[in-house]
């Protein structure tokens, strides 16, 4: 079991990574040096994605592993040798309590924390004064009125070929030439610096106003709005943060109390898909001609429950007094399967004496 679903569970996580590596492009465009951070941000998606995969891992994993056991009559003969089979499920209940564990260190720890920490890369990214106001060889508008150009952009940050186009106002348009510039930042506000350059003044009458300078610090605190407060979203708030928020907004505090309580009920829900995979694939006839169906009947009822908890997690978000059903639906989900796994040999055996006796009198 253990060998397909690494290899699905890297193969979703695969393509979850390839997604939002393709999401974060145009973030990060043009800026060359941030190569290294563009490839890793994304790994930080894959703790929340993990959480979806594992449980369809383990599920596909245990119905291919019980499949191939089948079709080459290995679960009959280890039948026949007298295990059981709650002995025979043992191996994938393991892995499904150790995947549960996996998925609530995941939603109470791992992924907000990636999570948080790809937000502040994000800000961090988006509020990047150099990113902001230049892009690399094309005209940027970083404002309204404001037009920037940059010839290229040196591996310290350096900008050579500079222009820098004010048209904020109409009775002020004034273009600035350098031949490089860099941004600057201290306690007084954030600064262009341009060196080497001339700056020329639209005048009513022609010749234009022109000033040659040697070193010219344009302020750009009236151009760059300051940075605010990163406001996380709630998969990206921890668990206690989603239990108690602290917020007047009442349904955000309803959404944040609904979501907090699934994730602990998270934990339950491959064991629970487990359970319903070996209830379907063991307790029907062991042959390959109802192999296929065993099959359909276990995706379906795991399709079903899945539904189910978006369902429950909804009407939970709409009103926190109904938030037992998001702990029913697991504990009462894992009743019916283990019963179904526990008594359906019985009832199938109950049937099939039966119906050879109804045949003998008959």
């Amino acid at each position: 079991m253990l060998g397909p679903i690494l290899l699905i569970t890297l193969m979703l996580s695969g393509m979850a990574w390839i997604i939002q590596t393709v999401r974060l492009l145009e973030l990060v465009a043009g800026q060359t040096d941030s190569i290294l951070l563009y490839l890793g941000l994304p790994l930080l998606t894959l703790p929340r994605m993990l959480t979806f995969i594992l449980p369809i891992s383990v599920f596909c994993g245990i119905i291919w592993a019980f499949t191939k056991l089948t079709q080459h009559s290995e679960l009959i003969i280890m039948l026949a040798t007298g295990q059981s089979r709650w002995q025979l499920a043992r191996p994938a209940m393991i892995l499904a309590i150790l995947s549960g564990l996996i998925i609530g260190l995941m939603n109470l720890w791992f992924s907000p924390f990636a999570l948080q920490e790809l937000r502040d890369n994000r800000v961090k990214l988006q509020n990047d004064l150099a990113h902001i106001l230049v892009k690399e060889g094309t005209f940027h508008n970083p404002v309204t009125g404001l037009t920037i150009h940059s010839k290229e952009r040196k591996p310290n940050g350096i900008y050579s070929g500079l222009i820098l186009h004010d048209a904020r106002r109409a009775d002020n348009i004034l273009t600035h030439i350098a031949r490089e510039g860099t941004v600057i930042k201290n306690e007084n506000g954030i600064y262009f610096l341009l060196i080497d350059g001339s700056i020329y003044g639209m005048e009513e009458e022609p010749p234009p106003k022109i000033l040659h300078f040697k070193e010219y610090v344009y302020d750009l605190n009236a151009v760059i709005e300051p940075p605010v407060n990163v406001d996380y979203e709630l998969k990206e708030r921890y668990l206690t943060d989603l239990l108690t928020p602290n917020t007047n907004n009442e349904n955000f505090r309803k959404n944040a109390i609904a979501l907090g309580h699934n994730h602990i009920a998270d934990m339950f829900q491959t064991l629970i898909l487990t359970l319903i995979c070996l209830a379907a694939v063991l307790t029907d006839r062991l042959d390959r001609r109802s192999q296929n169906k065993r099959i359909l009947v276990a995706a379906n009822v795991a399709i079903i429950y899945k539904l189910a908890g978006f369902g429950v997690l909804s009407v939970a978000s709409r009103n926190n007094d109904m938030i037992w059903l998001i702990y029913a639906l697991p504990i009462g989900s894992f009743i019916l399967a283990a019963l179904w796994f526990h008594t359906m040999p019985n009832i199938q055996n109950l049937l099939h004496n039966f119906t050879r006796r109804s045949q003998y009198k008959s």
